[in-house]
Protein backbone atom coordinates (compact mmCIF):
# COMPACT_ATOMS: atom_id res chain seq x y z
CA UNK A 1 0.00 0.00 0.00
CA UNK A 2 2.72 2.75 0.76
CA UNK A 3 4.27 1.61 -2.40
CA UNK A 4 1.27 2.22 -4.43
CA UNK A 5 0.63 5.66 -3.05
CA UNK A 6 4.48 6.69 -3.09
CA UNK A 7 3.60 5.73 -7.22
CA UNK A 8 0.73 7.66 -7.15
CA UNK A 9 2.22 10.55 -5.46
CA UNK A 10 5.10 10.41 -8.10
CA UNK A 11 2.10 10.14 -11.00
CA UNK A 12 0.33 13.32 -9.95
CA UNK A 13 3.54 15.45 -9.20
CA UNK A 14 4.72 14.73 -12.56
CA UNK A 15 1.31 15.33 -14.29
CA UNK A 16 1.17 18.64 -11.89
CA UNK A 17 4.73 19.58 -12.67
CA UNK A 18 3.87 18.69 -16.64
CA UNK A 19 0.79 21.00 -16.85
CA UNK A 20 2.44 24.06 -15.14
CA UNK A 21 5.04 23.80 -17.37
CA UNK A 22 2.72 23.82 -20.65
CA UNK A 23 0.52 26.81 -18.74
CA UNK A 24 3.94 28.76 -18.06
CA UNK A 25 5.40 28.66 -21.45
CA UNK A 26 1.79 29.78 -22.73
CA UNK A 27 2.01 32.63 -20.38
CA UNK A 28 5.61 33.21 -21.84
CA UNK A 29 4.69 33.36 -25.42
CA UNK A 30 1.70 35.42 -24.41
CA UNK A 31 4.20 37.68 -23.31
CA UNK A 32 6.32 37.73 -26.06
CA UNK A 33 3.12 38.43 -28.21
CA UNK A 34 2.30 41.74 -26.33
CA UNK A 35 6.27 42.32 -26.44
CA UNK A 36 5.89 42.04 -30.19
CA UNK A 37 2.62 44.49 -30.37
CA UNK A 38 4.39 47.04 -28.45
CA UNK A 39 7.49 47.05 -30.30
CA UNK A 40 5.00 47.65 -33.42
CA UNK A 41 3.13 50.57 -31.98
CA UNK A 42 6.56 52.01 -30.45
CA UNK A 43 8.36 51.87 -33.87
CA UNK A 44 5.63 52.05 -36.26
CA UNK A 45 7.65 55.03 -38.07
CA UNK A 46 10.96 53.33 -38.07
CA UNK A 47 12.32 51.62 -41.21
CA UNK A 48 8.42 51.44 -42.54
CA UNK A 49 9.93 50.89 -46.41
CA UNK A 50 12.17 47.75 -44.72
CA UNK A 51 9.22 46.24 -42.42
CA UNK A 52 6.65 46.89 -45.49
CA UNK A 53 8.73 44.48 -48.39
CA UNK A 54 9.51 41.98 -45.35
CA UNK A 55 5.99 41.81 -45.11
CA UNK A 56 5.25 41.37 -48.54
CA UNK A 57 7.51 39.09 -48.36
CA UNK A 58 6.20 37.16 -46.13
CA UNK A 59 2.47 36.88 -47.71
CA UNK A 60 3.99 35.71 -50.59
CA UNK A 61 5.93 33.09 -49.12
CA UNK A 62 3.29 31.82 -46.69
CA UNK A 63 0.01 32.81 -49.14
CA UNK A 64 0.56 32.94 -52.54
CA UNK A 65 3.00 30.40 -52.43
CA UNK A 66 0.36 27.82 -51.16
CA UNK A 67 -2.00 28.80 -52.92
CA UNK A 68 -1.92 25.34 -54.94
CA UNK A 69 -1.81 22.99 -52.33
CA UNK A 70 -5.05 25.06 -50.36
CA UNK A 71 -6.76 25.33 -53.82
CA UNK A 72 -6.17 21.31 -54.39
CA UNK A 73 -7.10 20.84 -50.73
CA UNK A 74 -10.37 22.53 -50.97
CA UNK A 75 -11.70 21.53 -53.66
CA UNK A 76 -10.81 17.85 -52.84
CA UNK A 77 -12.20 18.31 -49.19
CA UNK A 78 -16.14 20.34 -50.71
CA UNK A 79 -16.22 17.33 -53.57
CA UNK A 80 -15.72 14.36 -51.24
CA UNK A 81 -17.68 16.08 -48.36
CA UNK A 82 -20.37 16.49 -50.81
CA UNK A 83 -20.67 13.64 -52.49
CA UNK A 84 -20.28 11.58 -48.83
CA UNK A 85 -22.72 13.42 -47.30
CA UNK A 86 -25.42 13.17 -50.38
CA UNK A 87 -25.28 9.73 -49.98
CA UNK A 88 -26.01 9.47 -46.55
CA UNK A 89 -28.76 12.12 -46.52
CA UNK A 90 -30.38 10.41 -49.60
CA UNK A 91 -30.73 7.37 -47.32
CA UNK A 92 -32.14 9.17 -44.76
CA UNK A 93 -34.75 11.09 -47.13
CA UNK A 94 -33.26 15.02 -46.28
CA UNK A 95 -31.10 16.15 -49.14
CA UNK A 96 -32.17 19.68 -47.80
CA UNK A 97 -29.80 19.20 -44.79
CA UNK A 98 -27.13 18.96 -47.66
CA UNK A 99 -26.28 22.72 -47.32
CA UNK A 100 -26.37 22.95 -43.52
CA UNK A 101 -22.98 20.30 -43.20
CA UNK A 102 -21.07 21.69 -45.67
CA UNK A 103 -21.36 25.35 -43.92
CA UNK A 104 -21.09 23.15 -40.86
CA UNK A 105 -18.13 21.38 -41.59
CA UNK A 106 -16.23 23.46 -44.30
CA UNK A 107 -17.14 27.23 -43.46
CA UNK A 108 -17.30 27.09 -39.79
CA UNK A 109 -14.73 23.71 -38.68
CA UNK A 110 -12.14 22.33 -41.32
CA UNK A 111 -11.81 24.91 -43.33
CA UNK A 112 -10.18 26.97 -41.15
CA UNK A 113 -8.51 24.11 -39.25
CA UNK A 114 -7.56 22.26 -42.65
CA UNK A 115 -5.99 25.92 -43.49
CA UNK A 116 -4.10 26.64 -40.00
CA UNK A 117 -2.77 22.98 -40.56
CA UNK A 118 -1.09 23.51 -43.80
CA UNK A 119 -0.01 26.87 -42.72
CA UNK A 120 1.67 25.70 -40.11
CA UNK A 121 3.72 22.46 -41.43
CA UNK A 122 4.80 24.35 -44.59
CA UNK A 123 5.25 28.30 -43.49
CA UNK A 124 5.52 27.37 -39.62
CA UNK A 125 8.10 25.38 -39.82
CA UNK A 126 10.62 28.08 -42.08
CA UNK A 127 9.81 30.51 -39.91
CA UNK A 128 10.98 28.82 -36.65
CA UNK A 129 14.01 27.36 -38.59
CA UNK A 130 14.81 30.98 -39.98
CA UNK A 131 14.19 32.66 -36.82
CA UNK A 132 16.65 29.78 -34.94
CA UNK A 133 19.45 29.70 -37.12
CA UNK A 134 19.65 33.62 -37.09
CA UNK A 135 19.90 33.17 -33.44
CA UNK A 136 22.10 30.90 -33.00
CA UNK A 137 24.20 32.32 -35.90
CA UNK A 138 24.50 35.79 -34.41
CA UNK A 139 22.80 37.44 -37.04
CA UNK A 140 20.22 38.66 -34.44
CA UNK A 141 22.92 40.29 -32.12
CA UNK A 142 24.20 41.69 -35.07
CA UNK A 143 20.75 43.41 -35.73
CA UNK A 144 20.95 44.49 -32.10
CA UNK A 145 24.21 46.39 -32.33
CA UNK A 146 23.51 47.79 -35.62
CA UNK A 147 20.58 49.70 -32.74
CA UNK A 148 17.29 47.80 -34.96
CA UNK A 149 14.97 46.51 -32.49
CA UNK A 150 14.60 43.19 -33.22
CA UNK A 151 10.85 42.48 -32.48
CA UNK A 152 9.59 45.41 -34.46
CA UNK A 153 12.48 44.45 -37.60
CA UNK A 154 12.19 40.95 -37.23
CA UNK A 155 9.07 39.84 -35.51
CA UNK A 156 5.91 42.37 -36.46
CA UNK A 157 6.41 41.89 -40.31
CA UNK A 158 6.04 38.00 -39.43
CA UNK A 159 3.14 38.50 -37.59
CA UNK A 160 1.58 41.06 -39.95
CA UNK A 161 2.66 38.84 -43.00
CA UNK A 162 1.59 35.66 -41.71
CA UNK A 163 -1.80 36.62 -39.92
CA UNK A 164 -3.01 38.63 -43.23
CA UNK A 165 -2.39 35.13 -45.57
CA UNK A 166 -4.11 33.19 -43.41
CA UNK A 167 -6.91 35.01 -43.33
CA UNK A 168 -6.86 35.12 -47.17
CA UNK A 169 -6.15 31.51 -47.77
CA UNK A 170 -9.41 30.48 -45.22
CA UNK A 171 -11.64 32.49 -47.35
CA UNK A 172 -9.86 31.45 -49.96
CA UNK A 173 -10.74 27.64 -49.06
CA UNK A 174 -14.43 28.00 -48.07
CA UNK A 175 -15.24 29.73 -51.25
CA UNK A 176 -13.45 26.80 -53.62
CA UNK A 177 -14.71 24.17 -50.95
CA UNK A 178 -17.95 25.26 -51.88
CA UNK A 179 -17.34 25.11 -55.77
CA UNK A 180 -16.47 21.62 -55.37
CA UNK A 181 -19.46 20.72 -53.17
CA UNK A 182 -21.52 22.38 -56.28
CA UNK A 183 -19.72 20.19 -59.00
CA UNK A 184 -20.50 17.15 -56.77
CA UNK A 185 -23.95 18.15 -56.03
CA UNK A 186 -24.35 18.63 -60.00
CA UNK A 187 -22.88 15.04 -60.92
CA UNK A 188 -24.97 13.35 -58.65
CA UNK A 189 -27.93 15.35 -58.16
CA UNK A 190 -28.06 17.35 -61.27
CA UNK A 191 -28.63 20.44 -59.32
CA UNK A 192 -28.56 23.75 -60.60
CA UNK A 193 -26.52 25.91 -59.54
CA UNK A 194 -29.14 28.50 -58.79
CA UNK A 195 -30.50 25.82 -56.35
CA UNK A 196 -27.54 25.14 -54.58
CA UNK A 197 -26.72 28.77 -53.92
CA UNK A 198 -30.13 29.50 -52.72
CA UNK A 199 -29.65 26.66 -50.25
CA UNK A 200 -26.16 27.61 -49.00
CA UNK A 201 -27.68 31.36 -48.69
CA UNK A 202 -29.65 30.10 -46.83
CA UNK A 203 -28.22 28.43 -44.31
CA UNK A 204 -25.31 30.61 -44.51
CA UNK A 205 -25.30 33.61 -41.31
CA UNK A 206 -23.71 37.02 -41.13
CA UNK A 207 -21.88 35.63 -38.12
CA UNK A 208 -20.51 32.68 -39.91
CA UNK A 209 -17.98 35.37 -41.72
CA UNK A 210 -17.58 36.95 -38.35
CA UNK A 211 -16.54 33.49 -37.01
CA UNK A 212 -14.07 33.08 -40.23
CA UNK A 213 -12.54 36.27 -39.50
CA UNK A 214 -11.97 35.65 -35.86
CA UNK A 215 -10.36 32.13 -36.14
CA UNK A 216 -7.99 34.04 -38.66
CA UNK A 217 -6.98 36.31 -36.54
CA UNK A 218 -6.45 34.04 -34.10
CA UNK A 219 -4.49 31.58 -35.60
CA UNK A 220 -2.40 33.97 -37.68
CA UNK A 221 -1.32 35.59 -34.95
CA UNK A 222 -0.83 31.94 -33.14
CA UNK A 223 1.48 30.34 -35.72
CA UNK A 224 4.12 33.20 -36.21
CA UNK A 225 4.03 33.84 -32.14
CA UNK A 226 4.84 30.17 -30.70
CA UNK A 227 7.19 29.49 -34.16
CA UNK A 228 9.34 32.71 -33.27
CA UNK A 229 9.54 32.34 -29.88
CA UNK A 230 10.86 28.86 -30.48
CA UNK A 231 13.23 30.26 -32.58
CA UNK A 232 14.29 32.86 -30.41
CA UNK A 233 14.83 30.05 -27.82
CA UNK A 234 17.82 28.15 -29.87
CA UNK A 235 20.39 30.03 -28.80
CA UNK A 236 23.30 27.58 -27.97
CA UNK A 237 24.25 25.64 -31.16
CA UNK A 238 22.50 24.62 -34.23
CA UNK A 239 21.65 21.38 -32.55
CA UNK A 240 18.82 23.07 -30.39
CA UNK A 241 16.89 24.07 -34.07
CA UNK A 242 15.67 21.04 -35.11
CA UNK A 243 14.62 19.81 -31.69
CA UNK A 244 12.42 23.65 -31.31
CA UNK A 245 10.93 23.50 -34.64
CA UNK A 246 9.74 20.17 -34.07
CA UNK A 247 8.15 21.67 -30.37
CA UNK A 248 6.86 24.51 -32.04
CA UNK A 249 4.89 22.78 -34.56
CA UNK A 250 3.28 20.04 -32.49
CA UNK A 251 2.45 23.39 -29.78
CA UNK A 252 0.62 24.89 -32.54
CA UNK A 253 -1.21 22.52 -34.01
CA UNK A 254 -2.32 21.58 -30.04
CA UNK A 255 -3.12 25.70 -29.61
CA UNK A 256 -5.11 25.74 -33.33
CA UNK A 257 -7.24 23.03 -32.17
CA UNK A 258 -7.71 24.27 -29.11
CA UNK A 259 -8.61 27.57 -30.00
CA UNK A 260 -10.76 26.28 -33.19
CA UNK A 261 -13.05 24.37 -30.25
CA UNK A 262 -13.42 27.25 -27.54
CA UNK A 263 -14.33 29.93 -30.56
CA UNK A 264 -16.78 27.75 -31.84
CA UNK A 265 -17.99 26.48 -28.39
CA UNK A 266 -18.36 30.46 -28.09
CA UNK A 267 -19.78 31.26 -31.40
CA UNK A 268 -22.58 28.63 -30.75
CA UNK A 269 -23.38 29.95 -27.64
CA UNK A 270 -23.95 33.00 -29.06
CA UNK A 271 -26.49 32.49 -31.41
Amino acid sequence: MARLRAHLHWATGSTGRWLLSKIGRAFDRLAFLARVLLAGLRYRNNGRRLVGRIVVEQIYFTGVQSLELIAALAILTGVVLAWRSISVLEAVGNLQGLSEVLITAIVREGGPLLTAVVITLRSGSAVAMEVGYMNVLGEIEGLEMQGLPVAHVLCVPRLLGVGVAVVGLMVLFGILAVLGGLWASWLVLNMTPWTYFYNLSITLRPSDFLLVLVKGICFGMVIPVVCMFEGLAAQRAITQVPPRVSRALVDCLIYVVIFNILISVAFSGAR
